[in-house]
């Protein structure tokens, strides 16, 4: 499936420090065009249904530099997981861009075995044609090639879900973050749990 994506961008900001108080009106045209690949691998077998995905995505766009009358507030907390490997822009806010040349590729899978019991699991990576530094370097994704991402979502029973994401070092795959939880909804009551840990 190939996709296209185009923004333009108008900002007039003032006071961007004690040494700089003059007003800035800054315009900016982005785009990008990609395509998505995936070739669905399905099972059924009794009341269980299995998918294993493989998913290619290819994403083109042009260079994006830093531009100092444009501030970062939308963009801090950004972090890198499952959740946006497939997004052709990572970046959630409007501060920031991800231009370039890059790829990502990951495999998802399923399994579904009836009366809302489930699992979903992902697992990928990020590879890039050139460093882009516009990226936190605690995210990996400022490097040719990102840390690998995975992420599972279990549902035993009905009420009960739990789950958990990870990020490990490219290279060594030791943990770089873990976060995982559970959340229960039942007929006496409701509640949940977090954990999280992160190397910054």
């Amino acid at each position: 499936e190939p996709f296209a994506m185009a923004r333009g961008d108008l900002y007039s900001v003032a006071d961007l420090s004690p040494a700089d108080t003059a007003e800035h009106t800054t315009g900016r045209a982005l785009g990008v065009l990609g395509l998505d690949a995936s070739y669905p691998f399905i099972r059924r077998q009794g009341g269980v249904t299995t998918i294993i995905e493989p998913i290619v995505q290819l994403a083109l766009s042009p260079d994006v530099d830093p531009n100092p009358h444009i501030p970062d507030e939308d963009g801090l907390a950004f972090d890198f997981d499952e959740t946006n490997l497939f997004e052709p822009n990572k970046f959630t806010g409007f501060d920031l861009y991800e231009g370039g040349q890059r790829m990502n590729l990951g495999v998802r899978t399923s399994v579904d075995w009836g009366k809302g019991r489930n699992a979903r699991f992902i697992v990928g990576r990020s590879f890039r044609a050139e460093a882009d530094p516009m990226f936190p370097s605690r995210t990996s994704l400022n490097q040719k090639s990102s840390d690998w991402v995975a992420g599972a979502e279990i549902t035993p029973v009905a009420g009960l879900a739990l789950y958990s994401r990870v990020r490990l070092d490219r290279d060594s795959l030791d943990l770089r973050k873990i976060e995982a939880g559970v959340d229960a909804h039942l007929s006496r009551g409701a509640g949940y749990l977090r954990y999280m840990k992160q190397d910054q």
